[in-house]
C-alpha cells in the first residue's frame, strides 16, 4: 500500500524442469491499482516472461503491459 488510494505489487517465480535442470522459465509481474472512485480502480500491470532455450526462432522473453478497469463489489 503506497497511500489511501495506490497499491504497488510485485510477484517473482522461477521454474525449473526436473529433466532438464538447464532449461528454466522466470516470471515477473509489477502492477499498480489506483482507486478512482467508489468501487472504481485502474490497474496497470507489466509482465515478463523469461525462457532460457526458447524453441527455434523464438524471443527468450515476452513482454505484456496491460490496463485495466477494477470494479470491486
Amino acid at each position: 500500500q503506497i497511500n489511501e488510494t495506490v497499491k504497488f505489487r510485485q510477484n517473482a517465480d522461477v521454474e525449473v524442469s526436473f529433466e532438464d535442470t538447464d532449461v528454466y522459465f522466470a516470471n515477473s509481474e509489477t502492477g499498480l491499482e489506483m482507486q478512482l472512485r467508489g468501487n472504481l480502480a485502474m490497474g496497470l500491470t507489466y509482465l515478463v516472461n523469461y525462457q532460457n532455450e526458447p524453441p527455434p526462432g523464438a524471443k527468450h522473453a515476452d513482454r505484456t503491459f496491460l490496463a485495466s478497469l477494477v470494479i470491486d463489489f
